[in-house]
């Protein structure tokens, strides 16, 4: 661990194109294949135990606006639980299937932000817990059908924003409780929507411009918390139901002009004169 750099000569740094590395690694040894070797484009870490089983902040992406063309394979340590903070942020050589490890747990905020070069199917491990802001940010070309673990509890602001290659139904897990701001917005491609039942907090903007879902969106009971513009532009939704017979606090243009809000038959009238409620066709069922 932290010995790669004394391991390669200079004229190893500067040509080798391909590598496959076995031991223990550590932020030092990424700092080299990031920083010292600009020929380096497919890297097999399968093998490899990191320190903390964590993939280092910063581990390939960069900074600020820079962008990381050089690597293009990379494929995950299988033991890792951990990818850190901008680990692969503007990363946008990277292509093909991101395949994660299957002991991950966690994805750190702006983990994949504008890996704009991923063309392939987007697979999340069974035990993973937490999505972070941003995670998945304008990964757009990512492709097919996601489907969130039954582990999951958090999906961070702005975790897919924008990844419209996604598609079809979106079901969540009942261990979800948070859904961040912005979490979805833009994912044109995606059809269909299924929350859990332990959902607590929708974000503003969460589903915005997600034009294409349609049928009924059913909210469970323990929604408390829906924001703003969170379904603004889902059109093609039928209704949207509630099991609350006390609206929730309202904000602006949660959904399109015009929807359809089904709440219990007793409290039809209570929503009919609740503040921005009452600017929708409340129905009963």
């Amino acid at each position: 661990m932290g010995t790669l750099d004394l391991i390669l000569n200079q004229i190893q740094k500067d040509t080798i194109t391909a590598m496959t590395v076995k031991g223990v690694m550590n932020k030092a040894d990424f700092d080299v294949m990031k920083n010292e070797m600009p020929k380096l484009h497919y890297l097999d870490l399968s093998d490899v135990v990191c320190e903390d089983n964590k993939i280092p902040d910063y581990a390939f992406g960069r900074k600020y606006s820079s962008e990381n063309k050089n690597i293009t394979i990379f494929i995950f340590p299988e033991s890792i639980t951990l990818i850190g903070e901008k680990a692969f942020n503007n990363c946008k050589g990277l292509t093909g299937d991101l395949i994660l490890p299957k002991e991950l747990v966690k994805i750190e905020n702006d983990a994949f932000r504008n890996c704009s070069g991923l063309t392939g199917h987007l697979i999340l491990p069974d035990k993973l817990t937490e999505i972070e802001n941003r995670a998945f940010d304008r990964c757009s070309l990512l492709i097919g059908n996601l489907v969130l673990p039954d582990k999951l509890t958090k999906v961070g602001s702005g975790a897919f924003m924008y990844c419209y290659g996604l598609t079809g139904d979106l079901v969540f897990s009942d261990e979800l409780t948070e859904i961040g701001t912005g979490a979805f917005a833009g994912c044109s491609g995606l059809t269909g929507l299924k929350l859990g039942s332990k959902i607590t907090e929708i974000g503003w903007d969460a589903f915005t411009e997600c034009t294409n879902i349609s049928g009924k969106v059913v909210f469970p009971m323990s929604l408390e918390s829906l924001g703003g513009e969170s379904f603004f532009e889902c059109r093609k939704v039928d209704a949207f139901q509630f099991p609350h017979t006390t609206p929730l606090l309202a904000s602006r243009n949660m959904f399109p002009n015009g929807s359809t809000i089904e709440v219990p038959q007793e409290a039809v009238e209570t929503y009919k004169s609740a503040y921005h409620w009452k600017d929708y066709n409340i129905v009963g069922y």
